[in-house]
């Protein structure tokens, strides 16, 4: 049956000019958040890389990118011409116009719009700060230092700056004390996309050099990430030490899931250029806030986006990826583990989703139109 919502105007209209919305979690509770209160329409583009069957298709619109399109490698530089042409007639007639990233910025002021910024990804500054200084309504970003290294050191003046985290809202999320792991050994949870880059080594050498823990790996494994742990670790998945479950845990149930355990790994093995890359050492991960709404305590990179660990006193953040410092960091927080627990929940009920949000929701939801 036709929706009729789907056809009229919609108040918000929101670019994101890439194929990875569905993994998105900021986009999507912000999408959510704001559908409460008005009738938003977002449009994002569709390369064929990632399924979008649970995107509801009365929000979100998939622009399709032609095979052709990327071959020639015009997926970068015309993206934003692409998202303007497919959702010229909504963010004409919509009061607000959100904006993700550089792209998505290039895409609004195609349209002769005005937008609120959403950053996700830092990149393409130089062309970002005459737009946002120019343009911008307001800017949603995850942290005061990624504002100073993408605005520089002086922010665009009156122009509203929420700093909202890749976290959950906590009034909808499974708070939990993760039971005592007295007689069955520390259980270590990773939560997230299963690759190297992502302290995949590290982490089965911590486990392989604590006999006594099991580590569970839950999130997207990759062929390759499989044969690099077939090759590296099939002892341990055979002894059970090591577990990767199949099924897939909804954002409802991420709390509980993470309840029966001891500590969530956020560690980030970063090579070469990587290194130096501020886009990666800055950004705060999502696992992180997932682990911080459960309760559970932190072993994490000493990473500039992962600071909230040490700030909030909910884990440690291990000086090195060595294994003998993971394991004494390890065993560290088991030690103090309430004082890590009582951390986390803190760090939860700062960074709640709902709570950062608040005051742009109010923002958009006011009669007031934004360019």
């Amino acid at each position: 049956m036709h929706d009729p919502a789907s056809s009229r105007p919609a108040s918000v209209v929101v670019l994101f000019p890439d194929d990875w919305a569905p993994y998105s979690p900021t986009l999507t509770r912000l999408v959510e958040r704001l559908s409460e209160y008005v009738d938003v329409r977002v449009y994002a583009l569709h390369t064929g890389r990632f399924p979008v069957d649970e995107l509801p298709a009365r929000i979100y619109r998939q622009v399709r990118v032609p095979g052709w399109f990327r071959s020639l490698g015009l997926y970068v530089l015309l993206r934003p011409l692409l998202l303007a042409l497919e959702a010229r007639r909504d963010a004409r007639a919509a009061k607000h116009v959100v904006a993700v990233d550089a792209a998505g910025a290039v895409a609004a002021v195609l349209l002769g719009r005005r937008f609120h910024y959403l950053s996700l990804e830092l990149a393409h500054r130089w062309i970002l700060r005459p737009l946002l200084r120019k343009h911008a309504c307001s800017i949603l970003i995850q942290s005061r230092v990624r504002l100073d290294y993408l605005v520089g050191s002086t922010p665009p003046e009156k122009i509203p700056v929420h700093l909202v985290q890749n976290a959950p809202c906590i009034a909808t999320s499974t708070i939990q004390a993760a039971p005592s792991s007295a007689s069955i050994g520390p259980r270590l949870v990773y939560m997230g996309s299963i690759t190297p880059k992502h302290g995949l080594l590290p982490m089965l050498a911590l486990i392989r050099a604590w006999p006594e823990a099991t580590l569970t790996l839950q999130g997207a494994l990759s062929n390759a990430a499989a044969e690099f742990i077939d090759q590296h670790a099939g002892d341990l998945l055979r002894e059970r030490r090591l577990l990767l479950p199949r099924g897939y845990v909804e954002d409802a149930d991420i709390g509980l899931f993470l309840s029966e355990f001891d500590i969530g790994l956020c560690l980030y093995d970063l090579k070469g250029s990587d290194r130096n890359n501020f886009n990666y050492i800055s950004s705060p991960s999502g696992k992180m806030f997932n682990y911080f709404a459960a309760g559970l305590p932190v072993l994490a990179s000493a990473h500039l986006g992962l600071d909230p660990v040490r700030e909030y006193d909910a884990g440690i953040q291990a000086s090195s990826l060595n294994v003998a410092c993971l394991l004494e960091a390890g065993k560290a927080i088991l030690a103090e583990r309430d004082r890590f627990h009582a951390g986390a929940l803190h760090a939860a009920q700062a960074f709640d989703f709902r709570a950062a949000t608040a005051a742009f929701v109010d923002q958009l939801t006011d009669l007031a139109a934004c360019g």
